[in-house]
C-alpha cells in the first residue's frame, strides 16, 4: 500500500497547477500560493487561497495540473459529522481548466476495519455559503482500482470527496468524480449521509445545479447524493461506469431524496458502462420530472445464476428502499413525470414505483416515448394514487437458466388510466417470457392497449389471499390480447377462484385472438360477483 510520501511521488507526472491560461482571467491564483510550497502536497496553499478569494468575493483560479489535497481546509471538526472540517465562506468560487485539464487529487488513507483497503478521504466541506460553485475539475479519491470487500461498521471518518451543505445556491459545472471508495457507515444516519458513501453530497441546499457532471470508475458503492434539495437541476449527467460484470463498479449513480426535497428536473441522463443497484434512487415530497435519460443495464445470459441477475443494472427507484425505513410517515411524494426516456436490459426491473404505503407516490406520469426493451420487468406501481400514460416493453423475459419470475408490469393499489404496448421474448431461446401483466387489486386503473407474445398468459387480475374479497374490480377499455401458439395456460384470468372473486370484471371492446369476448371462451377464466364484456 503507498503511504503519503509514495503517493505524492507517484503523481509526480501530473504537473503542479501553474497558472498558465488562468492569467487571462479576473480572480485570485492558486499558482501565487504553490511558490512557496517544497512539496506536492498543497493542501496549505489550497485553504490559504480560498480564504483569500472568499474575502474578496471572487474565483479561485485553480489552473491547469494535478493538485495534490491530503487534508481538507478548514479548522472546525465536528465529531458527530464525520470528523471532517467546515469551510464557513460565504462565497466560495472555484474555476479549472477543465475537467479534462485540472485535477483535485486527494491521498487515500487506511483503516482499522480495513487496513488493507483504503479509503478516500475528504478534499472540501462546504457548510452555510450564500453561493457555492465549482466549475471544470476532476475530483479524483486516488484509488486506482476499486477492491471488494470494504466492511460495514462506523467509521466516524467516512466522508465524500465533496460536501456541499446549507448553500443558498449551489452549481457544479463540468465536473467529473473518480477513484472514490467509502465505507458503508451503521451509525444513526446524519444529516443525508444515510450511511452509504458517495463522492459528492449536497444537503440542505437551495436552487442546486449539476452540469455536465460525470461519474467515472473506479468508484465504490454509491454515486452522488442530493439531500433535501429545493429547485434541483441535473442535465448532462454521464456514468462512465465499468464495461464488464466482473468489475466491481458504483451500486447507484444517483440518489435524491429527503422530507425537504422539492422540484427536481434530471435532463440528458445516459450511461456508458455497468452499474451493479438502481440506476437512481428518488424520494421526498418533490415533483421529479426525468427527461431523455438513454441507459443500459446487462443483456440477460443464459448461464447466469439467480444471484447474478439481481444487482447488474437495476432501473429508476422512487419512494423505495431507504426512503422506507429513513423517512416513515413523510409526506407523500407529489408528482414523477417520465418523458422520453428508454431503458435497456435492466436485470431486475426498469421502473419501481414505491413498494409500502409508508412512501405513497400520488401521481406516476409516463409521457411520449417512455419504452423498455428486454428485461424481466418493465414497471412496478404500488400506492401510486394516479397512473396515466402509455409504457412500450418488448422482448421482456427472463435468463432460461435463471429461477427468478418476474411479470412485465406489476400493479398493486393504483388507480388511473395506462396504455400497454407488451411484447414477449417469446421467440429468443434466451428468455422466457412469464405472465405479460400482474394486476393485483388496483380498483381504479383501467388498461388498454396490446399484450402478445407470453405464453404463459397475458394478464392476471388477481385478490388478496382473504377470501372472498370483493373490494376489487378489474377494468380493461380496447385490450387487444393475442397468445403464442401452443401456450397451455389462460391468457385472461380474473379473481382467484369462485370464493375469491373480484367485486367487478368490466371488458368493454377487447379481444383475445382477434375474438370478442364471450363467457366460456378458451384462454378467458373470470371469477367475479358482476361481469360486463
Amino acid at each position: 500500500m503507498l503511504g503519503r510520501r509514495g503517493f505524492i511521488a507517484a503523481a509526480a507526472a501530473f504537473p503542479i497547477a501553474m497558472p498558465a491560461l488562468s492569467q487571462q482571467r479576473s480572480g485570485i491564483r492558486l499558482a501565487d500560493f504553490l511558490r512557496s510550497s517544497r512539496s506536492g502536497d498543497a493542501s496549505d496553499a489550497f485553504s490559504q487561497a480560498l480564504s483569500a478569494a472568499a474575502s474578496r468575493g471572487t474565483d479561485l483560479l485553480l489552473g491547469a495540473g494535478t493538485i495534490i489535497i491530503s487534508t481538507a481546509p478548514g479548522e472546525i471538526s465536528d465529531p458527530l459529522d464525520h470528523h471532517c472540517p467546515d469551510v464557513r465562506h460565504r462565497i466560495l468560487r472555484i474555476r479549472g481548466e477543465g475537467a479534462g485539464r485540472t485535477r483535485l487529487l486527494g491521498v487515500p488513507r487506511p483503516t482499522a476495519a480495513n487496513p488493507s483497503l483504503p479509503v478516500s478521504r475528504p478534499v472540501l466541506k462546504s457548510v452555510g455559503a450564500e453561493s457555492f460553485s465549482l466549475v471544470g475539475v476532476t475530483l479524483d479519491g486516488g484509488l486506482q482500482r476499486v477492491g471488494r470487500g470494504l466492511q460495514r461498521g462506523e467509521d466516524p471518518h467516512a466522508a465524500a470527496l465533496l460536501e456541499v451543505r446549507g448553500a443558498r445556491s449551489c452549481a457544479l459545472r463540468d465536473v467529473v468524480l473518480t477513484g472514490f471508495a467509502g465505507h458503508w457507515d451503521t451509525r444513526t444516519p446524519i444529516h443525508g449521509a444515510y450511511g452509504r458513501r458517495g463522492p459528492l453530497l449536497v444537503a440542505d441546499c437551495q436552487d442546486v445545479e449539476l452540469h455536465d457532471l460525470v461519474l467515472q470508475h473506479p468508484t465504490f458503492r454509491e454515486g452522488p447524493f442530493v439531500h433535501d434539495a429545493r429547485r434541483l437541476l441535473v442535465r448532462g449527467f454521464r456514468l462512465r461506469g465499468p464495461t464488464g460484470a466482473d468489475q466491481r463498479g458504483v451500486s447507484s449513480p444517483l440518489n435524491i431524496m429527503g422530507p425537504q426535497t422539492r422540484d427536481v428536473v434530471i435532463e440528458d441522463f445516459a450511461t456508458e458502462g455497468a452499474w451493479n443497484g438502481s440506476l437512481m434512487n428518488l424520494g421526498g415530497p418533490a415533483r421529479f420530472t426525468i427527461r431523455r435519460l438513454r441507459a443500459r443495464g446487462r443483456p440477460l445470459q443464459a448461464a447466469e445464476g439467480d444471484e447474478g441477475s439481481d444487482f447488474q443494472g437495476k432501473g429508476i427507484d422512487i419512494g423505495t428502499e431507504i426512503n422506507d425505513s429513513a423517512f416513515p410517515g413523510q409526506p407523500a411524494t407529489e408528482h414523477l413525470l417520465l418523458e422520453d426516456v428508454i431503458l435497456k436490459d435492466m436485470a431486475v426491473y426498469a421502473i419501481r414505483a414505491t413498494r409500502s404505503a409508508a412512501c405513497p407516490l400520488r401521481r406516476l406520469t409516463l409521457a411520449a416515448g417512455v419504452v423498455v426493451e428486454g428485461g424481466p420487468e418493465a414497471l412496478g406501481a404500488s400506492n401510486v394514487a394516479t397512473i396515466e400514460g402509455q409504457i412500450v416493453a418488448r422482448g421482456m423475459g427472463r435468463a432460461a437458466a435463471t429461477r427468478r419470475r418476474r411479470t412485465a408490469v406489476s400493479i398493486n393499489a393504483c388507480a388511473g388510466t395506462l396504455r400497454l404496448e407488451l411484447s414477449g421474448a417469446a421467440s429468443d431461446p434466451l428468455r422466457t417470457p412469464d405472465l405479460g401483466v400482474l394486476r393485483r387489486a388496483s380498483s381504479g386503473l383501467v388498461l388498454s392497449g396490446r399484450i402478445e407474445g407470453f405464453p404463459r398468459g397475458a394478464l392476471r387480475d388477481d385478490v388478496p389471499r382473504a377470501a372472498d374479497d370483493l373490494r376489487w374490480d378489474a377494468r380493461c377499455r380496447d385490450l387487444l390480447v393475442q397468445t403464442v401458439a401452443g401456450s397451455t395456460r389462460p391468457a385472461i384470468v380474473a379473481g382467484r377462484s369462485d370464493s375469491q372473486r373480484l367485486r367487478r370484471v368490466e371488458m368493454r371492446n377487447c379481444l383475445l385472438n382477434g375474438q370478442a369476448l364471450q363467457q366460456g371462451m378458451a384462454g378467458l377464466v373470470l371469477h367475479a360477483g358482476e361481469i360486463a364484456l
